[in-house]
C-alpha cells in the first residue's frame, strides 16, 4: 500500500508539472520556442557570416504589411517575400557602407520630401533603405568620368567605316558526321569555357509521374441524378439557382454545348439536359434582343470624393445634363467637368464592343439608341453618357442557366491515392522508379526546380515537394513520398543537385558538341587557306577554288558588330578596323565559318576635338544601369551580391 500512495503522489506531481508545462506552451510565442528547442534553425541566412534570424524578417515584413493595408493596396505574398529578402540583403550588405560616409536621412530631409505633410512612423522606416540607396548611387554616379581619349576611341570606333570584300568558307558545307573528335576534345573545350556553363543559382532537377484525378463513372451518375431533380423542380416552378448570360450570338450557343435550333426558338424554350465542359446542364431561353456590335459613345465622370457624396454627384450629373439638352456642345462640359482622362478629347471613348466596359455602363450603351443622352452609376461615379454611334443591330439572345458539375467523390480519391502509394510504396529507388514508368507506361515528366519555387510543372502549391527535393537529407535517386494536389497525385525523382558554379560536364556535353564540331571544320579550313595564301593566291583564285563568290560589305565599323550581309560576326569587323587598304587578311575564324578579308575603301570619321556628346552619352547610358528599379539590374546591389557569401535558407521554410 506504501507503494500504491508513492506512485499515487507523484502521479499527481506529475500531472501538475505537465499541466503547468502545457499552459506555459500554450502562452509563450511559438517562435521563442523553436529557438530553444532548436536554436540552429532559426536561422533564414547567412551573409558573411553573419545570421539573419526570423525576427528581423517578421519586423520588416510587418512594416511592409501594415504600408500596403494603410495604402489600401493588396500584395502577393511571393511578393512581399523579394522585398523583404531585397532589403535584407541591402541592409546586410549596404548599410557598412552608409554608415563608413555617413549617410543618412534625416527628419527634416524625410518631411521635404513628403511634400511637407505628416506621414506615419512606419512609411519614414520603410522608405529610409530606398532614399538611401538612391543617395548612395548618386554619389557612385559623381565618380563616373569617361576621360576625353576614350570618348574620342569611342566616336572613331562607331565612325570610321570600311567598304570590304571577304570570303566566307562556312561551317554548314562540311556534313558534321564527317567530322571526327574524341570525348578529350569536348573536355577540353569544357574545361576551357567553364564561364560559359555557370550556374547562377542552384537548382533540382526531378524526374516525377502524376496521377489525375479523374471523377468517375458512378461520380457521374451522382451528378446525372441532381441535375434531373434540378431539372424537374425547375419546370414545376421551384426555386433553382440559375447563372444569366446575357447577348449571346448563334455560334456562343454552340461554343457552349446547346443545340442548333436553340437561337431559333421563343423565349421561354427550354433545352434539354445537356453536357459540355465537364458539367450538366441545361438553360432557357429568357430574352431575344437586337443590339449592335460595336458602339461609340462619349462620356463625362463625375466622382464622389470625402467632401463630394454620390448624391452631390447625381446632383450634379442631373444639372450638367440639363444644359447639354438645352444646347450647351456635350464636348465642352466634359472639358470642363469630367473627371476622367477623355476629357481633353471631349469625353470621346471611340468604338468599343459588347463586354469591354463594366456592366452597368455597357448595357447602358448596347441597348439604348444612337442620340441617346443619359445617366448612369457605376462604381467609378456618375456617368452622362451619349451615344455617338452603333453598328446594324444583330439578333442575341440571353438565357439563365443550371449547371452540375462532375466532381470526383471522396471514394474517387481514395482509389487514386491507394494507386499512387502502390507506386512509391513499390518503387522505392531511381532504379525501380525507372523501371516501373516503363513497364507501366507511364508518362515520365521532367521539372527543374529552384529552391523558392510554388510550382512543379504547372502545378501549383508544391512548396513541400520543392523543400524535400533541396534537403540535405535528399540524395540523387531517392523516391519522394506521395504528394497530394487539389485534383492529383505526384511522386517524384531527385534527378540531378546542381549547385552554384560550373554546370556538370555531362548535363552540357550535347551543347559541347556543335562547338567542337566546328573548331574541327576550322582547323580544317585555316590550315587549307593557309596553303592557298602561301601560294600567293588571291582573293578571286581562292573563291574561284572553293566554288563560292567574292561577296561585299559597305559601311563596316568597329563599334557596330553587326553586319547586314553576314550577322553578328565581331571578329570581321574587328579585322576590317585595323587592316591597310587592298591587303588580304590572314584567315580567322567566325562565328559561322572561317573568313579572309580585304578592305577596298576607308572612310574617316570627320575630325573634331571636342568628345563631350560621346562623354555624357557614356554618363547617361551608366545611369540608367544605376538607377534601374528592376533587382535583376541594380548594378551596385547585385555587385555587392557577386562579392559576398551568402547562405540561403529561406527554401526550409516558405
Amino acid at each position: 500500500m506504501a507503494v500504491l500512495q508513492k506512485i499515487r503522489n507523484r502521479a499527481g506531481v506529475a500531472i501538475i508539472i505537465f499541466v503547468g508545462v502545457a499552459l506555459f506552451l500554450f502562452v509563450i510565442d511559438q517562435d521563442t520556442i523553436i529557438r530553444w528547442f532548436n536554436k540552429s534553425d532559426m536561422s533564414l541566412a547567412k551573409i558573411n557570416g553573419k545570421k539573419v534570424e526570423f525576427p528581423e524578417y517578421n519586423d520588416i515584413e510587418y512594416k511592409w504589411n501594415n504600408f500596403f493595408a494603410m495604402q489600401g493596396q493588396r500584395i502577393e505574398q511571393d511578393q512581399l517575400r523579394n522585398l523583404v529578402w531585397e532589403e535584407i540583403l541591402q541592409k546586410h550588405l549596404m548599410s557598412k557602407y552608409f554608415e563608413e560616409i555617413g549617410l543618412a536621412l534625416s527628419v527634416d530631409e524625410f518631411y521635404e520630401l513628403y511634400n511637407g505633410e505628416s506621414a506615419p512612423p512606419e512609411y519614414f522606416q520603410l522608405i529610409t533603405p530606398q532614399i538611401l540607396k538612391l543617395k548612395y548611387a548618386n554619389m557612385v554616379a559623381k565618380g563616373f568620368y569617361q576621360p576625353s581619349k576614350f570618348a574620342e576611341l569611342e566616336y572613331l570606333e562607331n565612325n570610321n567605316s570600311y567598304d570590304i570584300e571577304f570570303i566566307m568558307l562556312a561551317y554548314k558545307n562540311i556534313d558534321n558526321e564527317s567530322v571526327k573528335f574524341s570525348e578529350e576534345d569536348l573536355k577540353a573545350y569544357y574545361n576551357e569555357h567553364q564561364h560559359m556553363f555557370m550556374n547562377k543559382k542552384r537548382y533540382r532537377e526531378v524526374d516525377y509521374v502524376v496521377y489525375n484525378i479523374i471523377p468517375s463513372a458512378e461520380d457521374s451518375l451522382q451528378a446525372v441524378e441532381k441535375i434531373k431533380s434540378k431539372y424537374d423542380r425547375h419546370i414545376s416552378g421551384g426555386l433553382v439557382p440559375t447563372v444569366s448570360e446575357k447577348n449571346l450570338s448563334e455560334m456562343d450557343l454552340l461554343q457552349m454545348g446547346l443545340p442548333e435550333n436553340f437561337f431559333n426558338e421563343e423565349v421561354g424554350y427550354l433545352s434539354q439536359i445537356l453536357f459540355n465542359n465537364g458539367s450538366y446542364f441545361f438553360s432557357e431561353l429568357s430574352e431575344i434582343n437586337y443590339v449592335p456590335d460595336s458602339v461609340r459613345a462619349s462620356h463625362i465622370l463625375i466622382k464622389p470624393n470625402e467632401n463630394f457624396t454620390w448624391e452631390d454627384c447625381q446632383a450634379k450629373a442631373d444639372s450638367l445634363l440639363a444644359l447639354i439638352k438645352a444646347g450647351t456642345e456635350f464636348e465642352l462640359i466634359a472639358m470642363t467637368n469630367s473627371e476622367d482622362d477623355t476629357a481633353e478629347r471631349g469625353g470621346d471613348l471611340d468604338w468599343f464592343t459588347y463586354g469591354m466596359m463594366v456592366p452597368e455602363f455597357n448595357d447602358a450603351c448596347f441597348y439604348g439608341k444612337t442620340g441617346d443622352l443619359l445617366t448612369v452609376k457605376t462604381d467609378f461615379g456618375v456617368h452622362i453618357i451619349k451615344i455617338t454611334d452603333q453598328t446594324s443591330p444583330k439578333k442575341r439572345v440571353s438565357l439563365t442557366s443550371v449547371y452540375e458539375e462532375v466532381k470526383f467523390s471522396e471514394l474517387t480519391v481514395n482509389n487514386y491515392f491507394t494507386e499512387a502509394s502502390h507506386f512509391a510504396s513499390e518503387n522505392t529507388t531511381g532504379k525501380q522508379f525507372d523501371e516501373a514508368i516503363r513497364k507501366e507506361q507511364l508518362v515520365n515528366y521532367t521539372a527543374r526546380l529552384r529552391d523558392l519555387d510554388d510550382k512543379i510543372g504547372q502545378t501549383e502549391g508544391a512548396r513541400e515537394l520543392v523543400r524535400w527535393a533541396f534537403d540535405d537529407k535528399t540524395k540523387e535517386g531517392d523516391v519522394s513520398v506521395v504528394y497530394n494536389f487539389t485534383d492529383k497525385f505526384i511522386i517524384a525523382k531527385l534527378k540531378g543537385i546542381y549547385e552554384v558554379g560550373p554546370m556538370p560536364f555531362d548535363l552540357v556535353k550535347e551543347r559541347i558538341e556543335p562547338k567542337v564540331i566546328d573548331n574541327k571544320k576550322a582547323e580544317k579550313y585555316l590550315a587549307d587557306l593557309e596553303k592557298d595564301l602561301s601560294n600567293k593566291m588571291d582573293l578571286n583564285s581562292i573563291a574561284e577554288k572553293y566554288g563560292i563568290e567574292v561577296a561585299s560589305a559597305n559601311a563596316v565599323s568597329f563599334g557596330a558588330g553587326y553586319i547586314p550581309s553576314l550577322g553578328f560576326e565581331p571578329n570581321v569587323n574587328a579585322v576590317a578596323s585595323v587592316l591597310d587598304t587592298n591587303v588580304l587578311s590572314k584567315p580567322f575564324k567566325g562565328n559561322n565559318g572561317v573568313f579572309i578579308v580585304k578592305v577596298v575603301n576607308k572612310t574617316t570619321a570627320p575630325s573634331k576635338t571636342d568628345f563631350s556628346d560621346e562623354q555624357n552619352q557614356a554618363m547617361i547610358n551608366f545611369m540608367s544601369r544605376l538607377y534601374s528599379q528592376d533587382q535583376q539590374t541594380d548594378y551596385i546591389l547585385e555587385a555587392l551580391i557577386q562579392k559576398a557569401k551568402i547562405e540561403d535558407y529561406r527554401y526550409r521554410y516558405f
